[in-house]
């Protein structure tokens, strides 16, 4: 009885420390490989140094299975189906997601000012429409609204795209201290001004937008065309 228990003992090791394969026994296959195909099957599998000898009777199938080759030198793993790269550090960081959000926002933002700062202007003067003595554009084109947002956020954005590529570049080197974004956020305080005069002026800037729509039928198919450009990517 202790013998049998031994020899129990044996047979479960042997099967712990041999190589996992997917090949497993179907009793209703009718396949039946020679010697010689399931010991080059195994071979693939387990490497040329692992050769485990498979009973010649035994009705076997082969798994839809595939092992990845791992590559040490390129640090890759790869296989048929897909390529997997490792991401640099920076790439996995909070802070460089902050960034990237700051930066495609800011990127809208200075699309939004452009179209009324810059585009609908353009169009208008092409239209042969004159703002002179319009109390409404010059609340929005004056120097301490729409005008001096849309330089600042311009410059903004710039300084924003160029801290990305740095931290993108394979050679940047990724530190506490190089990544930091408030250096770049404090100059936001200087926009304050320009804000709070154009939120004190919004009432009565679309006020006068409102009046002028009723009063000048030239300007109000003027605005109307140009809120129906491509564009004018939102209500005008």
């Amino acid at each position: 009885m202790k013998k049998q228990n031994e020899q129990q003992k044996i047979r479960a090791y042997e099967r712990i420390r041999r190589p996992i394969s997917p090949i497993r026994t179907e009793p209703g296959y009718s396949y039946r490989p020679t010697i010689k195909q399931n010991i080059r099957a195994r071979q693939d599998i387990t490497g040329p140094n692992q050769i485990l000898p498979i009973n010649p009777n035994q009705i076997i199938e082969l798994q839809d299975y595939q092992q990845p080759v791992i590559h040490p030198a390129t640090n890759l793993v790869k296989n048929e189906a897909e390529s997997v790269l490792r991401r640099p550090p920076i790439q996995d960081s909070e802070v460089f997601f902050i960034l990237k959000e700051l930066v495609m926002t800011e990127r809208t933002y200075k699309k939004d000012l452009e179209l009324v700062t810059i585009l609908f202007k353009q169009f208008a003067d092409k239209q042969n429409f004159s703002f002179a003595n319009l109390n409404l554009f010059d609340l929005i084109y004056s120097d301490q609204a729409l005008l001096p947002l849309g330089d600042f956020h311009s410059q903004f954005l710039t300084e924003l795209e160029a801290r990305f590529q740095k931290w993108t570049d394979k050679n940047f080197e990724c530190t506490s201290t190089s990544l930091a974004l408030g250096d770049l956020l404090s100059t936001l305080e200087r926009s304050f001004k320009f804000y709070n005069f154009y939120i004190q002026k919004y009432d009565l800037i679309l006020n006068e937008l409102e009046q002028l729509c009723k009063k000048n039928k030239k300007f109000d198919a003027i605005y109307k065309e140009f809120e129906s450009l491509k564009i004018c990517y939102l209500p005008f």
